[in-house]
């Protein structure tokens, strides 16, 4: 029994003495790791920070690569910048001198009644024939449909609405379009213009669309006929036929007699009756009573250009043109003014471009740099009451169209006068297309004048021009 009990005590013993030992290499082993551990951390650290001559050496010439290429990138910008300058300055001082000695060449005494004279007695010779007056219509429909056909969205801000309307009741609308709607869509086909139906109450409402001015406007008008006549005659093809033939007499007449008077207005006498009416249609296009004097004179132009060369007609076109272009100034006051403002006109330049545009009978959609400088002053004349001419001062402002190229500028004239400058500017309407818009363009241009050309935006005025958009 003893002998048991030495023995397990032995055992525990020895037990204890083994757990021990254990203990003990394990915990010098975990030593061991963590200090060779820290011994590792300590070197990589030390050796992110110290690095040898050769190390530094080359980050040095990376770091100065970098420098210098962002300072070659900067240095070429800033001379790119004062390449654009000095562009910049010294094409707002170039004056064509070809330009300067053609329209110094121009005289302006009785130009116009001249060529329209020569155009009368050669019209008159000619006497007019069928196929002369087919042609001249031709022309002068392409022409304006060139023109008007721009597809202007409706807004009711000074934009012209590209669609008319008209209310007819229910049952003479039933009664017009007949069994199956035939007469409708008979019309629909004939009158040159889109129609749609809205049904109402009791009513119907008829949209003529098309961006024709004159079309739509013949449309309604023989709609409106045709529901006149349901009481009386019953309603076909041959009806309509001859109603829209009505209509169209009947405007052709409206328009001669709205020439008589334009020419009359603008003191021409002895006019041609084709070109007469061919002028009063312009009512039916753009919409108003009054020919702008430059139109007339655009028109006239391209009746001298046809005619000479379908009918072999000798024109004087050069005399033309210069009526054209500087003709205009007796409708801005009265010949006074025309006199006066005659001589400061001939220092103005007359463009090849705007000359080869009307050659080749692609007049832009917008006035000439002329048309638009004589509205500008008229502009002056309202604000100012009465003007000293001898103030006026005419810049060279035609490059500024090249260099402004934030907007699509059709054409600029600036007039100096008691020492606040007036820029006359035309843009095309699709540019500008809210009054949000056009004060940001104001800003942006009388920013630009103000760096550009060195003027006080306070004294900059502005007038925004278009065919479409008068604002």
């Amino acid at each position: 029994m003893l002998l048991n009990l030495n023995n397990n005590s032995v055992l525990i013993v020895a037990f204890v003495i083994v757990s021990l030992f254990f203990l003990i290499i394990v915990g010098f082993a975990l030593n061991l790791a963590i200090a060779f551990s820290l011994h590792l951390k300590q070197n990589k650290n030390n050796k992110k920070y110290i690095l040898n001559d050769q190390q530094i050496q080359l980050r040095l010439t990376e770091k100065q690569a970098q420098l210098t290429t962002l300072l070659n990138f900067y240095q070429q910008k800033i001379e790119s910048v004062n390449r654009e300058k000095s562009w910049l300055e010294s094409q707002l001082q170039v004056i064509d001198k070809k330009d300067l000695k053609q329209a110094q060449k121009l005289t302006l005494h009785l130009k116009k009644d001249q060529i329209l004279a020569q155009l009368n007695e050669k019209l008159i010779q000619k006497k007019v024939d069928q196929p002369l007056v087919n042609e001249l219509q031709k022309t002068k429909l392409s022409y304006l449909e060139r023109l008007v056909d721009q597809k202007i969205k409706l807004s009711e801000n000074n934009f012209k609405s590209a669609f008319l309307k008209t209310k007819v009741k229910e049952t003479a609308f039933n009664i017009f379009a007949a069994k199956n709607k035939v007469n409708w869509e008979y019309f629909k086909q004939v009158c040159d213009a889109d129609c749609t139906l809205k049904n109402l109450e009791d009513e119907v409402e008829i949209t003529f669309s098309n961006w024709s001015y004159l079309r739509r406007m013949q449309a309604l008008l023989a709609f409106e006929k045709l529901i006149s006549k349901i009481k009386t005659v019953k309603i076909n093809e041959l009806v309509i036929n001859e109603t829209l033939d009505e209509v169209k007499n009947e405007i052709s007449q409206t328009a001669f007699q709205a020439g008589e008077k334009i020419v009359k207005e603008f003191q021409i006498t002895n006019l041609n009756e084709q070109i007469t009416r061919l002028i009063g249609l312009q009512k039916y296009y753009f919409g108003t009573d009054q020919l702008n004097l430059l139109e007339l004179a655009v028109l006239t132009t391209k009746l001298v250009i046809l005619l000479n060369k379908k009918f072999k007609l000798d024109l004087d076109l050069e005399l033309l043109k210069a009526a054209s272009l500087f003709n205009y100034l007796k409708w801005v006051d009265n010949n006074q003014f025309f006199q006066i403002l005659n001589t400061k006109l001939n220092q103005l330049l007359i463009s090849d471009q705007v000359i080869a545009i009307i050659q080749q009978q692609e007049l832009s959609f917008y006035p000439d740099q002329y048309g638009m400088l004589i509205n500008g002053v008229k502009t002056m004349i309202r604000e100012h009451n009465t003007i000293d001419f001898e103030k006026l001062v005419f810049l060279n402002s035609t490059k500024l169209i090249d260099n402004f190229y934030l907007y699509d500028l059709n054409m600029i004239h600036a007039v100096e006068y008691n020492n606040c400058f007036y820029y006359f500017v035309s843009v095309k309407p699709f540019e500008i297309k809210s009054l949000a818009e056009l004060d940001l363009f104001v800003v942006l241009l009388k920013t630009f004048l103000a760096k550009k050309q060195k003027q006080n935006p306070k004294a900059v005025k502005l007038f925004i021009t278009t065919k479409i958009l008068a604002i």
